[in-house]
């Protein structure tokens, strides 16, 4: 996942800086007003120890859905790519809340509700489905020649005898 620093400038006291996932961005602009955000680098130590806790917090969270289905007694599957931007949609209404001036979240006012996938595209997760490398393509069949005419290459009735 990649992520953005970002000082936010609430007021002219008062700077705040942030470490967010990259597709926050876009709320944090809806929240704050683009002009109150200036985006800094990210150190090469910042950058390694937030891919080292995002892979911890994965691996945490797959070995707690492990667990939880050894307990049910049922078989363990992973978090489909619609389970994870259904829980990153949550999460982001959780922590940026109601829009002041209409009747929706911050997040859906950005992104729209879960179905539209454009969290999904932010979050990076529209990836392109692999092609089965086990069938081979089919060959076109030749279209059926009208009522009345023989098919290509068929000798019917229709061919005149050679004169």
């Amino acid at each position: 996942m990649d992520y953005v620093k970002v000082i936010v400038q609430r007021d002219p006291m008062e700077k705040i800086p942030v470490i967010v996932p990259a597709h926050e961005l876009p709320i944090l602009e809806d929240v704050h007003g683009r002009e109150s955000l200036v985006e800094v680098p990210l150190t090469k130590k910042e950058a390694a120890q937030l891919a080292k806790q995002d892979q911890e917090l994965r691996e945490r969270i797959e070995s707690e859905r492990q667990a939880k289905a050894d307990e049910a007694g049922e078989d363990y599957e992973p978090l489909t790519e619609r389970e994870q931007v259904e829980a990153e949609h949550a999460r982001l209404e959780g922590k940026y809340g109601m829009h002041p001036e209409i009747k929706q979240s911050h997040v859906e006012h950005v992104y729209g509700r879960v179905t539209t996938g454009a969290l999904k595209a932010a979050m990076g997760l529209n990836r392109p489905k692999a092609a089965k490398a086990d069938k081979e393509p089919k060959e076109p069949k030749e279209p059926k020649a009208p009522r009345g005419q023989a098919a290509k290459g068929d000798k019917g009735a229709n061919e005149q005898p050679p004169a």
